[in-house]
């Protein structure tokens, strides 16, 4: 959450110039405003910041975003920056399809918005708003952290989530078979989002996985000077540690056993070490 909301930061800083800019290669071409579209747009607060859409259109209630048409010249930058316009514009796009409530339509290209409001009105999609509560939470939550939650805590498990969902042997009546279907579709689309941003975005999961049992080989180009410090590790409030932290400190003392490696005392050198600190009794994974 706080790499979505660092981002949607930065992104906020040069969207009124994005907009501007974007406004003026529609307004050019002659295909902006279009008519039943306001122009003048709305301001939307997103992850705590502010976006500006670049219309609005009242009878539907729904945003509009422009894109870069392809008959613009390719490698367009946003005005003062160094960044690509049809990158930022992907970004900004994603963040108002993912936490926007209210219907966004994306017009990509000068042919989209040739026809009349009621031609354009099927582009509309619209973040869902219903709760859901998996079996055996303690309540319901919206449907997009639902589908967080329960990835996490498989991939806090050590699983891979795609697959942890294909095994899943869940019977035609059980409430939650469509729930973890439409998971297994959400967290596909999910990591391709957080890979296209730019620049790319990882999950804290994700971050351990690549360095975990299943991603030893990894570890062999880690430099030795960025292992050294593992050499001698204590981890605080162990009952909480998962599986996959778990994975990411065996892989990591692997690595350091295989290199040899010795921790630097002002004695003679030492062998790696460990110390857990934690309380059985207080564990969330049991």
């Amino acid at each position: 959450m706080l790499d979505r909301k660092r981002k949607a930061k930065d992104m906020a800083a040069l969207d009124q110039t994005l907009c501007n800019a974007l406004e003026g290669l529609w307004s050019k071409a002659g295909r902006w405003p279009i008519e039943g579209v306001d122009p003048a747009g709305r301001d939307v607060s997103i992850l705590g910041q502010t976006f500006h859409a670049d219309g609005y259109i009242p009878k539907l209630g729904a945003y509009v975003l422009l894109g870069v048409d392809n008959n613009e010249p390719g490698g367009l930058k946003t005005p003062g920056q160094s960044s690509y316009m049809n990158s930022n514009v992907k970004d900004k796009r994603l963040l108002f399809q993912a936490f926007c409530s209210s219907p966004v339509i994306y017009l990509k290209n000068y042919k989209e918005a040739a026809g009349s409001v009621d031609a354009i009105k099927h582009l509309a999609t619209s973040c869902p708003k219903f709760n859901y509560e998996v079996q055996g939470e303690l309540g319901g939550q919206p449907i997009m952290d639902a589908f967080y939650s329960s990835a996490s805590f498989m991939e806090n498990l050590g699983l891979d989530v795609i697959e942890a969902v294909k095994k899943m042997k869940l019977t035609n009546d059980d409430p939650d078979r469509r729930f973890f279907a439409a998971l297994s579709i959400f967290w596909n689309r999910f990591q391709d989002m957080l890979r296209d941003m730019s620049p790319p975005v990882m999950t804290f999961n994700a971050m351990f996985a690549m360095f975990s049992e299943r991603g030893a080989l990894n570890l062999r180009v880690i430099p030795p000077h960025v292992l050294q410090p593992m050499t001698t590790l204590m981890i605080d409030e162990f009952q909480d540690v998962g599986a996959n932290t778990i994975s990411w400190v065996r892989a990591t003392f692997a690595e350091i056993e295989r290199r040899n490696m010795r921790v630097l005392t002002d004695g003679p050198p030492a062998y790696a070490s460990l110390m857990a600190v934690g309380d059985y009794w207080e564990s969330i994974y049991g």
